[in-house]
């Protein structure tokens, strides 16, 4: 989480959802269509972390191509709805408002409360919230925006390792 992807100045436009397509999906997506009703975006994407196609053979010379071809969808998009850890991340480290819904590992929950809470444009949201809920913490990150400024302090209680990482 400590990369930075995040562009000078950008215009961003659309929702970008990042949703699980396997055993570790427990988010109910009909609760996130009733709740994207009240809002406006200019499009709505749906895609996954994972590039799940039979045609593509990942390499360590063409990797980060995909990887940059995802980040910009995120850098491009005002907001992302995910259930994903790496969702979550490229959401943080490009800058991007992100509401996080757990998953069945609970990586998503145990995340947010470690490195991420304290980032308003980040907000997590509990599998069981109600449609208020989601709508509530849409409106938080969308007011608190895309973030362009990177600030890799994460706390004096982790000095001590960043120091021996450093040294």
């Amino acid at each position: 989480m400590s990369l930075n992807e995040r562009p000078q100045s950008q215009s961003r436009s659309g929702l970008l959802l990042v949703l699980r397509r396997d055993k570790e999906k427990t988010t109910n997506e009909k609760i996130i269509q009733s709740a994207l009703k009240q809002f406006d975006f200019h499009k709505i994407t749906k895609t996954d972390t994972s590039l799940m196609r039979k045609d593509l053979i990942i390499t360590g010379k063409n990797r980060m191509v995909y990887l940059k071809q995802i980040w910009d969808s995120f850098r491009e998009s005002e907001l992302v709805i995910t259930d994903r850890l790496h969702g979550l991340i490229f959401a943080f480290i490009t800058g991007t408002p992100v509401v996080a819904f757990d998953n069945s590992t609970h990586k998503i929950k145990n995340s947010y409360f470690d490195w991420l809470f304290r980032f308003e444009n980040v907000q997590y949201i509990d599998n069981n919230a109600e449609i208020d809920e989601l709508v509530e913490k849409i409106k938080i990150v969308r007011t608190a925006g895309a973030s362009y400024e990177y600030n890799d302090d994460f706390g004096s209680e982790y000095k001590e390792i960043i120091n021996y990482l450093r040294s």
